[in-house]
């Protein structure tokens, strides 16, 4: 049991963190994004699609 929880509190914290670094990436033309931007917003686009939509 403890097990799993650790496992949940570190996926919520990760998802935080992807957050958090991402926030930068959304101000900027995706052409000036870095390589680890690029993964980052698909990574980003691929769980929360409607961030994407917007223009």
């Amino acid at each position: 049991m403890i097990a799993i929880l650790n496992r949940i509190n570190n996926r919520i914290q990760v998802i935080k963190q992807m957050l958090a670094r991402s926030r930068y990436l959304l101000y900027k033309s995706e052409h000036k994004w870095t390589v680890e931007q690029k993964e980052r917003a698909s990574l980003l686009f691929e769980r929360y699609t409607e961030i994407q939509k917007f223009p």
